[in-house]
């Protein structure tokens, strides 16, 4: 589908809550079917939705609310988790905690069982800094549009922290 998006369409909307390395071989399909229509990779627009979980006063709290995110997705959609390199095994542990239907509480509590650097891989977590720093990397990965998606109450942070930002770091 990602070869046929770069060859008949503008562009595919790439998944979202899942590692630069997925964005970099989806990116690559996409480029392959772009050269099958005579386009280049910069013809075909890349955009993503970006999960963002960002608080300056309380990136616990963020990293927290990207962990229940993340267990949502080991607990419902395995392979997409699996696709980024989740472990196995960590699928099945949330599963067992998660069931079906699972509740909001039911992800918080299996957030206990996700890896701190699991969430880094798949999402943009934590402090303003943070969080620009990984948006840089999905759109070094291949991304042409990151679209923000944040996690938690308050969306203003993530407006201050990228309202003016730019992928060299300039604000």
């Amino acid at each position: 589908m990602l070869e046929l998006s770069g060859e008949i369409c503008d562009g595919p909307v790439l998944n979202y809550v899942v590692s630069t390395d997925y964005i970099r071989d989806a990116v690559a399909r996409v480029e392959a079917g772009a050269a099958r229509a005579g386009k280049t990779l910069n013809d075909v627009d890349r955009p993503e939705l970006l999960a963002c979980a960002l608080s300056d006063t309380d990136p616990d709290e963020a990293l927290l609310a990207g962990k229940s995110l993340v267990a949502y997705y080991l607990g419902t959609e395995p392979h997409i988790m699996e696709a980024s390199g989740a472990d196995p095994d960590l699928v099945a542990r949330v599963q067992e905690v998660v069931g079906w239907p699972a509740t909001e509480a039911d992800y918080r509590k299996a957030a206990g069982l996700i890896p701190d650097d699991l969430v880094r891989k798949l999402m943009a977590v934590g402090t303003s800094a943070q969080c620009r720093e990984k948006v840089a990397e999905y759109i070094d990965a291949g991304v042409t549009c990151p679209v923000l998606y944040p996690l938690m109450d308050d969306i203003r942070p993530v407006v201050d922290a990228f309202a003016h930002w730019s992928v060299d770091g300039e604000r």
